[in-house]
């Protein structure tokens, strides 16, 4: 303990003697030198900054989450606020759902390429093949698409002993 703070001490004074000589030389040598004592004491206090953001970041990187859960949430919580913020101007093209690999839903969709949000659904009538756009206005009691109300009578109708 009483070796630290002789340490400490002995640090501090030769720390201060220290900085006494530099701003001795500095004033020696812009006396005679102004333009590149300036130059030097500009690049100085860009490497102050420096430091300090770099000091900043990582305490910023020491604040984050360190486990799987919180980074889980904060990406979560992040990607929310992206998909509120935008504005869905790049799609893809319409590709086929899949709800696992190996068993596709029968709907086509368009992501956001910014956000990877579903953003259009699609799918085929039940009874004619065309394709049918959100919002699927003609359902039976199944759940099954219809493009029209004529071909949902058809297909009830088809089904009629």
């Amino acid at each position: 303990m009483v070796k630290k703070m002789k340490i400490g001490k002995f640090y501090k004074i030769n720390r201060e003697k220290l900085e006494e000589a530099i701003k001795a030389i500095l004033d020696k040598l812009h006396s005679e030198f102004p333009e590149i004592v300036e130059k030097w004491a500009e690049e100085q206090l860009k490497l102050k900054k420096a430091i300090k953001e770099e000091e900043h970041i990582a305490e910023e990187l020491l604040k984050k989450p360190t486990t799987f859960e919180q980074l889980k949430e904060e990406f979560e919580r992040k990607v929310q606020e992206l998909r509120k913020k935008c504005k869905h101007q790049k799609l893809s093209k319409w590709m086929d759902f899949w709800w696992a690999p190996g068993h596709p839903t029968g709907y086509q969709v368009k992501i956001c390429k910014i956000c990877g949000m579903i953003v259009k659904r699609r799918t085929r009538c039940q009874q004619c093949g065309k394709w049918v756009e959100e919002p699927f206005e003609f359902k039976d009691e199944f759940g099954r698409i219809f493009c029209s109300e004529e071909c949902l009578q058809k297909f009830k109708e088809s089904f009629k002993w």
